[in-house]
């Protein structure tokens, strides 16, 4: 079980207990558009930590706030366009319990905020659970929740005539019990929640911890060390999901994986490029598939690597066949390639790779 009295969990308890004393602070949660990276909210992630732990402690004195941080969601997914996202269901699923009939406009205009939450990411429930009266298209199309609507910044009432508003409304109680299953009000106490607010609120340990607790092969633990940056780890575990795999495919990525994860490490693993090697043959159409590309640009980085001349002359010259069999190579693929070539390769072989990045970049330009 999480201890929430600890960092990190600790530190964002004491900004949710700030934000209840002083409404002024809510700004530094509300919806913010990098001016870097189109679509990205910088205070998304802080705002989700909060979300947590509100959801787990909120009062009707909160409502308020409630409202906010929704409204501040419900524009984060309309601007990023993508996504769904628990906050958004955890906030409402708040106001079902202290807001009103109001709130009915939020939902609508979180349901419609973008093709996710349009196609499943938000249940239409919650629109229906804060409404009395069986003619629900007709009270959220009323005047005060289309006037609501607009001032949130849309008058698009024209979906509402899709839902079976009866059905819906017949299977509230199913819904409510799902509800409450997948937003318990309670701490997380399973490894899988615990991984999962150990990783949003960034503590590595907790990840590990209850990951390692929660995995049930040694793939599932490989991926655990991935996510907490234990690459060296993480490329042993690989390795030996490799032994227990299906078949040359799911062997193959598993390889290739532990070669990524190696190169992470600023280790080299010659053993298990060769493997991969001997499997490509039983791979049909390897040399057309994206896993032949990814793993020969897996062992280009091995390559570029390497510290022991030997091994870094048998990567490269394994990498260099297998690109030349290749239908098609990416770009990332020959930057890796001219970076191995550089090392230890010939003359000819560093101009050739310099030929085909730069045929490739002037490809990829006239596609522009």
């Amino acid at each position: 079980m999480l201890d929430l009295h600890a960092p990190p969990y600790a530190d964002y308890a004491q900004r949710l207990d700030r934000l209840r004393r002083d409404p002024t602070s809510w700004t530094s949660l509300g919806f913010a558009a990098s001016g870097d990276e189109p679509g990205v909210d910088v205070h998304e992630l802080d705002r989700w930590r909060v979300v947590h732990l509100l959801h787990l402690s909120a009062t009707p004195a909160d409502r308020d706030l409630i409202r906010y941080l929704l409204d501040q969601e419900i524009l984060a997914r309309v601007h990023c366009a993508e996504g769904a996202g628990d906050p958004l269901s955890m906030l409402s699923t708040l106001l079902l319990e202290f807001g009103d009939e109001g709130d009915a406009a939020r939902f609508w205009r979180a349901k419609t905020a973008n093709f996710d939450t349009s196609a499943g990411g938000y249940d239409i429930e919650f629109i229906v659970a804060r409404l009395d009266g069986d003619d629900v298209a007709t009270r959220v199309a009323s005047a005060d929740i289309a006037a609501a609507l607009a001032a949130m910044g849309t008058d698009d009432l024209d979906a509402l005539e899709r839902y079976d508003w009866a059905q819906i409304r017949d299977d509230l109680p199913g819904w409510r019990s799902s509800l409450d299953r997948r937003y318990s009000r309670k701490a997380p106490e399973d490894p899988q929640a615990c991984e999962a607010w150990a990783e949003l609120f960034g503590d590595s340990a907790g990840v590990l911890h209850h990951g390692l607790a929660a995995a049930n092969s040694e793939l599932d633990r490989a991926y655990v060390y991935r996510r907490v940056g234990q690459h060296a780890q993480a490329a042993r575990r690989f390795r030996e999901a490799a032994g227990s795999a299906a078949d040359a495919w799911e062997r193959t990525s598993r390889l290739r994986d532990a070669l990524s994860e190696a190169t992470k490490a600023g280790q080299t693993d010659l053993e298990s490029a060769r493997s991969i090697d001997a499997l490509r043959a039983q791979i049909e159409s390897w040399n057309e598939v994206g896993l032949g590309r990814m793993s020969t640009e897996a062992v280009f980085e091995q390559a570029a690597i390497a510290e022991d001349e030997a091994t870094g002359r048998a990567l490269f010259r394994l990498a260099e066949r297998w690109r030349s069999e290749l239908r098609s190579f990416f770009l990332v693929g020959l930057e890796a390639a001219l970076r191995a070539a550089q090392r230890w390769g010939s003359e000819a072989d560093v101009e050739r790779i310099r030929q085909a990045l730069h045929d490739e970049r002037a490809r990829i330009g006239a596609l522009d």
